[in-house]
């Protein structure tokens, strides 16, 4: 079974353009914890030119590992639900944030 990135995917997506199922691949995963108690997930998604932060908004990291117990570094994963949280400032740098609602592990 072959795979291939979804061509200029990050840049379309974060541009406003509605990339349906757009295949990544997963650079790294860093585990944050939030507002107290809340642990988040950070992923950094590629698709093979550019990169992004993703956001995964899970509550907690028995929920993550649970819906997505294959996704790990260097895995090709394909994004089904996602929104761009425009002009978020942080630092004192406004940029977008790239929030995954659904995502599934396609090759690891």
């Amino acid at each position: 079974m072959s795979f291939s990135l979804t061509d200029h995917g990050v840049a379309n997506i974060l541009h406003g353009h509605k990339v349906v199922c757009p295949m990544l691949q997963v650079l790294d995963i860093k585990k944050v914890i939030c507002c107290g108690d809340k642990i988040r997930y950070v992923l950094t998604l590629s698709d093979g030119v550019h990169y992004t932060a993703a956001m995964m908004g899970m509550g907690n990291e028995h929920h993550f590992r649970a819906s997505c117990p294959d996704i790990r570094t260097n895995c090709i994963v394909e994004l089904d639900r996602y929104f761009v949280l425009p002009d978020y400032v942080q630092g004192g740098i406004k940029h977008d944030i790239l929030i995954v609602k659904s995502i599934a592990c396609v090759l690891y």
